[in-house]
């Protein structure tokens, strides 16, 4: 089996990367709107992710030899990830800046109301090989935070700032190269 397995190139869980086209215009810093109008995208340093549940609808009520039935469409989980906070907190100020957009759509009535689809922008987590070559993505469309994690300060260890984000999308799509 080890002889079989030395033919492949496998897979690596660390050979990934989250990128966002577009993000919301109010959630931006100067800097990070004139990175994209550079047109370079805004990429989110994650450091661990799993791929979200993807489930349907069944019939829990059939008769015990009769297969269960899909009653309904494709149900997405919420995806969660955790990313590194950079030195100058730029991609937690986006995130931040992003659910307080959200929250003041919602609950403030002297803010101006958006549209839901001005704060939901598509995302896509590649994949790519040993070489950094994208090798497939998988594409989140209608995305939007619903969490943004703690982070934690200490003086005992010496460690990367981390924090947890998690999203809601409407669709997930795997695109291959």
């Amino acid at each position: 089996m080890a002889n079989e397995l030395s033919k492949f190139n496998l897979a690596d869980s660390q050979s990934f990367v989250l990128i966002f086209p577009m993000l919301p215009p109010t959630t931006l810093s100067s800097a990070t709107r004139e990175t994209l109008r550079r047109n370079q995208p805004f990429e989110l340093n994650i450091v661990n992710t799993s791929l979200p549940t993807l489930s349907f609808e069944v019939d829990d009520t059939s008769h015990i030899f009769k297969h269960k039935e899909i009653i309904g469409r494709i149900t997405y989980e919420t995806w969660n990830t955790t990313f590194l906070i950079d030195e100058k907190w730029e991609a937690y100020k986006i995130l931040f800046k992003w659910i307080q957009y959200i929250d003041s759509n919602i609950t403030d009535p002297s803010f101006i109301r958006h549209s839901k689809n001005e704060y939901k922008v598509d995302a896509s987590l590649e994949i790519v090989n040993n070489y950094r070559n994208k090798i497939l993505s998988f594409d989140f469309k209608n995305l939007s935070p619903v969490s943004l994690g703690e982070v934690t300060f200490n003086y005992q260890e010496s460690t990367y700032l981390t924090c947890d984000v998690s999203f809601e999308y409407d669709i997930m799509k795997l695109e291959e190269e």
